[in-house]
């Protein structure tokens, strides 16, 4: 099969965003990645999609930003220039 731009394209747009695939998963699901990715696992359904949304940077920004901390990873580099100071 010989690949063309067309082929590309079309196998970019059949594939589910980060965004589609994680509101499409389960509490068990939500949990396990928010512990694979170092955050919070507690919470509501939607404050878990939240979380994992923010973290990929793909968060309704008109979602209520209380309910979705930054990212840890985040947080230690933004702590670390403060601590020196």
């Amino acid at each position: 099969m010989v690949t063309t731009r067309h082929n590309i394209v079309e196998a970019m747009v059949s594939q589910p965003s980060i965004k589609e695939q994680v509101l499409q998963f389960r509490i068990a699901e939500l949990q396990e990645t928010a512990t694979r990715l170092g955050l919070s696992k507690t919470g509501r359904k939607a404050a878990l999609q939240q979380r994992i949304l923010a973290y990929f940077g793909e968060a309704d920004p008109t979602a209520d930003r209380r309910a979705v901390p930054p990212p840890a990873q985040q947080w230690r580099l933004e702590t670390a220039g403060e601590e020196g100071a």
